[in-house]
């Protein structure tokens, strides 16, 4: 049953959701200090001190919660106990555990490109392909709403620093390169914070901004996606949010990495 229950928030349904198609696992809740919880079954609950949002104000910039994200991923995954982890958002709903039969079939990652030991499993709605649009390439851009594998390579991909304010306020002082992202602030998207963040602890990687161009950057970054992901189309995931999951964002799909 797909139906949301009346009058209850969409992480009551997401928790429900997951106990139905992943039986004995165990739910990990990664919130907020003073949030209300009363009404959710989870078997382990975190809850961190709130880092806040990020980007000075101005008019119609949009707030950026990489920092958020990240906080309360690493906590969540750092308490959790299984070798084997999915990391989802509290708005998103599961529809099957066909991810789990998908990374029990990945090879490995190429020993060249490795970061993981294996391959991590993501949605596909944010991962951008850097060749579909060559003036926006945005290298180093896999989602961030749902990941399945090894904890510790999860932890591998998250556990990160913080984006730093000056990087926060980058285009507070700076021109936009382009006509892209002209309501944000942050020198790079929250996705590449995370995904070069990461990466960085084995590589060396060369980004200036959102949109960097380089030819070399771009090879670099689609080997190494390509080589420590599999990216699912979020329906084979299979993954439901309703925030994203409309008419509007269908039309996109030629912009995302498909599945491997």
């Amino acid at each position: 049953d797909l139906t949301k229950p009346k009058g209850l928030p969409t992480t009551f349904y997401s928790i429900e959701q997951a106990r139905k198609i992943i039986p004995n696992c165990e739910i990990i809740l990664s919130t907020w200090e003073g949030e209300k919880t009363d009404l959710l079954n989870y078997d382990k609950i975190i809850k961190s001190t709130d880092p806040g949002p990020q980007g000075k104000s101005k008019q119609n910039s949009i707030p950026n919660n990489v920092n958020r994200q990240i906080t309360s991923t690493v906590a969540g995954l750092k308490a959790a106990t299984y070798e084997f982890s999915l990391k989802i958002r509290s708005d998103t709903i599961l529809t099957s555990n066909r991810f789990i039969e998908k990374f029990n079939r990945t090879p490995p990652p190429d020993a060249k490109w490795a970061l993981f030991k294996q391959k991590i499993i993501s949605n596909n709605l944010s991962s951008r392909n850097p060749r579909a649009l060559p003036n926006t390439p945005l290298c180093f851009h896999p989602a961030d709403h749902a990941h399945y594998g090894n904890t510790i390579d999860l932890l591998t991909l998250w556990d990160i620093p913080l984006q730093t304010e000056f990087d926060a306020n980058f285009y507070i002082e700076n021109p936009h390169p382009d006509g892209f992202r002209i309501n944000e602030t942050s020198r790079l998207t929250p996705e590449q914070h995370i995904c070069t963040s990461a990466f960085k602890k084995k590589f060396e990687i060369n980004i200036s901004h959102y949109s960097d161009k380089c030819p070399d950057l771009l090879e670099q970054s689609e080997k190494s996606l390509l080589n420590n992901f599999l990216f699912l189309k979020d329906k084979d995931f299979s993954v439901r949010i309703d925030k994203y999951h409309t008419i509007e964002h269908q039309k996109y799909e030629w912009l995302r990495y498909p599945p491997n």
